[in-house]
């Protein structure tokens, strides 16, 4: 949506809304249905981790 935007003022105000959607109003099934904020704020639930999947670097090409 902002990449068709030829204006910057509003570009940036475009990206901070969507920022501030995301976390203040957006709730994330990781915090279990809170918002990001909500979940920082709190000191009851904690934070879920998820386990990265470890990459074989003989299958990553090399450019």
């Amino acid at each position: 949506m902002a990449k068709n935007v030829k204006d910057f003022g509003l570009k940036q105000k475009l990206i901070a809304s969507a920022i501030k959607i995301y976390n203040l109003v957006r709730p994330h099934l990781s915090h279990y249905m809170l918002t990001p904020m909500q979940m920082h704020q709190q000191n009851k639930l904690k934070r879920k981790q998820y386990k990265s999947k470890k990459l074989n670097n003989d299958v990553i090409v090399q450019l």
